[in-house]
């Protein structure tokens, strides 16, 4: 299994997924599908993301074990390979540390949530082995086209940011993440569709981390979410169902819970600027 230690994870994460490695490759059929993604990984014949997902959460219900943490396995088991593609695009070692820092900080999240080491989102994780979506210190960033039909055109490449959990919003951070994506794929325009440029978060105190970021980008439409998909990573639980129940220690809680008690949704923000 590949060195996980490069990166900040906790000694129980490794540990158990040590153990479930150790586990996996001592059964023909999970050794075999490991062993034969990496090969097919390596090959660049490996384009049945889905499906290879799908085989791992049944190798977890055979073998007892947590779909969250054997799919993220299959990710892991990928690593060595993946650390050779950067080496073969002459790509440096301090990307391919921040780009698959994005691993630990989802087994991170799916801790807090569930308690369990691994990944409740596995189908994210594609795109950073694709070699099209790298991390750049404080944020990540790929190529995608234009959702809108202004005020560029449908379709027009840009550059897509996303925004890991788990660290402070620095300004000075995030201006070296836009610079070195911005150096990495020859482009100056940035988009972000999240729930970070909500409106609503310009209620937020004048000092907020998340305003100061939203302010960098004109926010050209909103999309409802009456899911509220992005509920935990505000109030760290799925369960918002009772939001007069909901934590206040934070001003962002206290706007959010204010929201939803409102009858109002966790919406996002699509916006886009151009690093002068």
């Amino acid at each position: 299994m590949f060195d996980l230690t490069i990166w900040p994870y906790g000694n129980d994460a490794l540990s158990c997924f040590s153990d479930v490695m150790s586990f996996l490759e001592r059964k023909d059929d999970s050794r075999a599908f490991l062993s034969d993604s990496a090969v097919s990984y390596r090959d660049d014949r490996l384009e049945d993301w889905q499906e290879r997902l799908e085989y791992s959460h049944s190798l977890a219900e055979e073998y007892g074990l947590r779909y969250e943490t054997v799919s993220f396995l299959f990710f892991v088991n990928l690593l060595d390979e993946a650390w050779k593609k950067y080496r073969k695009e002459h790509l440096s070692d301090e990307l391919f540390v921040s780009t698959f820092d994005d691993l630990r900080v989802k087994n991170d999240e799916c801790f807090q949530l569930y308690g369990v080491f691994g990944s409740f989102v596995s189908r994210w994780f594609p795109a950073f082995f694709t070699l099209e979506r790298f991390g750049f210190g404080r944020l990540e960033a790929e190529i995608r086209p234009f959702k809108l039909d202004s005020p560029l055109a449908a379709g027009t490449p840009v550059i897509n940011i996303h925004i890991p959990s788990g660290r402070i919003l620095d300004e000075k951070a995030c201006q070296e993440s836009y610079e070195k994506a911005a150096d990495f794929f020859s482009l100056r325009t940035f988009v972000c569709d999240s729930w970070l440029l909500n409106p609503a978060n310009d209620r937020l105190d004048e000092n907020s981390r998340i305003r100061r970021f939203k302010s960098r980008y004109d926010v050209l439409t909103v999309f409802e979410d009456r899911e509220n998909s992005d509920a935990w990573r505000i109030f760290g639980r799925e369960d918002i169902s009772a939001p007069a129940g909901l934590s206040e220690d934070t001003g962002l809680k206290r706007l959010y819970k204010e929201l939803l008690l409102e009858g109002k949704t966790i919406d996002r923000g699509y916006g886009m600027f151009r690093l002068k």
